[in-house]
């Protein structure tokens, strides 16, 4: 129903606007407090009102809407039936439909020639009042758990209240849910009507003998739902899944506005539940439109097979908002391959930045690191970072170029014989990070001078010491090489390897050996004078310099 959505912003912030057409499934990611549960309320805002309001996201909102015919026969289908005293003037109709959150929603009487109001912009906002409202809906966090709470049984004659009584009501949505709860969880969905005037969820190791005894209150239906639990004897995130799946299929509506549909759930269930509501709104002909944390969620979404956007939202201090259109076949080809998938890449889509090391040493000793800086003071370390590891320092290039790819401000961090590489190993690792061609052949020359001099001091560069190793032109021209590496946020460790930081320490060994060592002396109490804080100079310098980069604006080999 949506046709097209324009954002006040685009890549390059207010400079640009992003427009895009959502298809029938668009999934918003980023860092916290970028906008993800805003743009959901302030399109449900215009489809209720016709009115942008005061809005920071959302530019324009175009409507596939039906024909003039199309229209007439849908209001004459449903029209409300009047109440004896009840009277309709002549040339109006009245006309109501069920709504997943509202219950059953009715207009007041209005002119039949509706239709006009769709034509007209200047009308746009009573067409929107009127009937544009009855197709849209919004879950949010709040109403999570109230979804499958026991709701009043209600005169079955007379039209759903609820999303339990329209269910109740409709045989064949009830065993599309029970359908679905049953693959998630083994079990079976039912109404219990017995405890009178009240319906109730639970889940039934059995499925009911018949839609009979599951809605009667007969001695055997008595049976039936003693023997089921009450939905409340399970999980919050049985209860949630449970509760939206209910509820989105209980409704009718072509626009599902869903906010974080993932809280509660296990990674498999996420996965279960995006594959399904992208099914069943691809069906429905409607647009999910989704905020989400969850890798999981967005990768049962692309296994539907279903057309999908997904946007990527920032709102960071010093750039403003962004809006990025990421390529979902691009993101799927993440997903598909084994390194990425293993190291948890996915998860980068929604954190403001990405620290990629070679091993877990080096990804848990940084994230430490950065940690104390944050608590220290939190302009010196790295905001909202996700630290990732790599197999090798071959593999760092594989990480951060997908991400920067997408827009994520990601560096990489190497030891120092990473100048050993040439060739083809380091064109992929300056292409990774962005650097342009044009600089290549330089730092490649660069590159052979840094390492013919290592070579000439027949010391281990990586075990021995680094670039302390070098004396006069040659440690200015390796320190130059290093910088001129780190603009692009290609950082290389200036002592060797990770375990030449922090040496006042006194840890030995290598890897995982090193860091048991080095994680006992840090400490881990504040209020003891033995925990090591951030100071001067060593690897919180080095912290620094990364969290300038990625704090830089106009970050440079940013894709």
């Amino acid at each position: 129903m949506i046709k097209n959505l324009t954002f006040q912003f685009g890549p390059s912030g207010k400079a640009t606007k992003l427009a895009i057409e959502p298809g029938h499934v668009t999934i918003f990611v980023g860092p916290n407090n970028s906008g993800k549960s805003l743009i959901l309320r302030e399109i449900e805002h215009y489809c209720q009102n016709g009115m942008l309001g005061l809005v920071k996201i959302l530019d324009s909102l175009g409507f596939d809407l039906p024909t003039d015919e199309q229209i007439i026969s849908q209001l004459e289908s449903m029209k409300v039936p009047m109440g004896p005293n009840e009277i309709v003037p002549q040339g109006h109709i009245r006309f109501g439909r069920f709504h997943s959150t509202q219950g059953f929603m009715q207009s007041t009487a209005v002119p039949r020639n509706l239709i006009d109001w769709k034509r007209n912009p200047g009308s746009f906002q009573q067409f929107a009042q009127h009937y544009l409202r009855m197709f849209a809906s919004r879950f949010g966090g709040k109403e999570r758990f109230q979804l499958t709470m026991n709701k009043p049984a209600s005169d079955l004659k007379s039209l759903p209240t609820s999303c339990l009584s329209r269910l109740f009501q409709d045989d064949s949505k009830r065993a599309e849910v029970r359908t679905l709860i049953h693959e998630a969880f083994g079990r079976y969905f039912v109404i219990d009507p017995t405890s009178i005037g009240t319906l109730e969820v639970r889940l039934s190791d059995t499925p009911p003998p018949s839609s009979s005894v599951e809605r009667g209150w007969t001695d055997e239906s008595t049976r039936f739902h003693k023997a089921a639990k009450p939905i409340s004897d399970f999980s919050d995130g049985v209860q949630a899944f449970t509760g939206l799946a209910m509820t989105v299929i209980a409704g009718e509506e072509k626009i599902m506005l869903i906010d974080e549909p993932e809280a509660f759930l296990h990674p498999s269930l996420a996965f279960l539940l995006g594959k399904k509501l992208s099914e069943l709104m691809s069906s429905r002909d409607g647009n999910l439109i989704v905020a989400t944390h969850s890798a999981h969620f967005v990768m049962g979404c692309l296994q539907s097979g279903k057309k999908l956007n997904i946007i990527r939202l920032t709102n960071e201090e010093g750039v403003g908002p962004t809006a990025r259109h990421l390529s979902s076949d691009k993101v799927a080809e993440l997903f598909k391959n084994p390194l990425l998938r293993s190291t948890g890449v996915m998860q980068g889509l929604f954190y403001s930045n990405v620290v990629v090391g070679e091993g877990d040493a080096d990804r848990a000793f940084y994230n430490e690191i950065n940690e104390r800086m944050l608590s220290n003071n939190p302009s010196e370390g790295i905001p909202s970072p996700l630290f990732l590891n790599a197999q090798n320092k071959q593999t760092v290039w594989d990480i951060l170029s997908p991400l920067r790819g997408m827009g994520i401000p990601a560096v990489g961090i190497v030891d120092i014989d990473f100048v050993k590489d040439g060739g083809a190993t380091f064109t992929k690792a300056l292409s990774a990070a962005g650097v342009p061609t044009t600089l290549h052949e330089s730092l490649q020359n660069m590159r052979t001078k840094v390492k013919l001099a290592f070579d000439a001091t027949r010391r281990d560069m990586k075990r021995d010491g680094g670039i302390n190793l070098l004396t006069g032109e040659n440690k200015e021209l390796a320190l130059k090489f290093l910088n001129d590496l780190a603009e692009y946020g290609l950082f290389v460790v200036p002592g060797g390897e990770v375990e030449s930081w922090l040496k006042q320490l006194e840890c030995t060994g290598h890897g995982p050996e090193w860091l048991i060592q080095l994680f006992g002396k840090l400490g881990s109490d504040p209020g003891q004078t033995s925990y090591v804080k951030p100071a001067a100079g060593d690897v919180w310098d080095f912290i620094r310099s990364i969290q300038k980069w990625v704090a830089n604006p106009k970050k440079k080999g940013l894709g």
